[in-house]
């Protein structure tokens, strides 16, 4: 997919479009895992207890990702940082709503992306439980993943034919 330089609507604006999405994508991710808790809840028997455990090895490794992004994003570039964040973390939600049959069967725009992404707070209680309900909590995880990766996959074409050489937002 090409997309040309277009002056009535700048390579930086379709950037935090997409960052935008990217944001609200993996937002729907960790969003879904506290929706999704009472039907895992069911599913496996957990105890508030054992729930409030799992729950916090979830957000202690997203605070550990968090820490070392700055320092990949130096090393490797923001854009390589970002789409390998994306595959990384569907990969992991993927896994989480496998864990059951897999392992236990037995600046400026930072801010406005940070603003808009809470959209994705709002969004994503709807379609989980719905999802959860009908289909399954396993389904729910996995449809918020295909979502992502969907994401990245659009992230990877516009970003890559737009602003090849681009290695951050000074560049645009």
């Amino acid at each position: 997919m090409v997309i040309a330089r277009d002056a009535a609507f700048p390579v930086r604006y379709k950037i935090l479009a997409l960052l935008f999405l990217v944001s609200l994508l993996t937002f729907l991710d960790r969003v879904n895992i506290s929706v999704a808790g009472k039907y895992i809840n069911e599913a496996y028997g957990f105890s508030p207890v054992q729930y409030g455990i799992i729950f916090s090895a979830f957000v202690a490794g997203y605070m550990l990702f968090q820490l070392s992004g700055d320092y990949l994003s130096d090393r490797f570039g923001p854009r390589a940082v970002l789409t390998g964040a994306i595959l990384w973390w569907s990969a992991f939600t993927v896994l989480t709503a496998l864990a059951g049959t897999l392992v236990t069967k037995a600046g400026s725009a930072t801010g406005f992306m940070n603003t808009l992404a809470n959209v994705g707070g709002i969004i994503s209680p709807t379609p989980t439980p719905l999802i959860a309900e009908k289909l399954g909590w396993d389904s729910a995880l996995i449809f918020a993943a295909a979502l992502a990766i969907a994401g990245s996959l659009l992230w990877i074409g516009v970003t890559h034919n737009a602003v090849p050489h681009c290695n951050g937002p000074r560049e645009l």
